[in-house]
């Protein structure tokens, strides 16, 4: 997961800071991280 964090800021996608904490999805059990990007309308 720390590798597409980085792949994607290397990528001007997102801060490495922007994202979540590691948290285990309830139905499949896997490990997620959410991206919080604040937008201006």
């Amino acid at each position: 997961m720390e590798l597409i964090i980085k792949h994607l800021h290397k990528l001007g996608f997102a801060d490495p800071n922007a994202w979540s904490k590691e948290q285990i999805e309830p139905k499949s059990g896997q490990p997620m991280r959410v991206l919080k990007k604040w937008m201006q309308v």
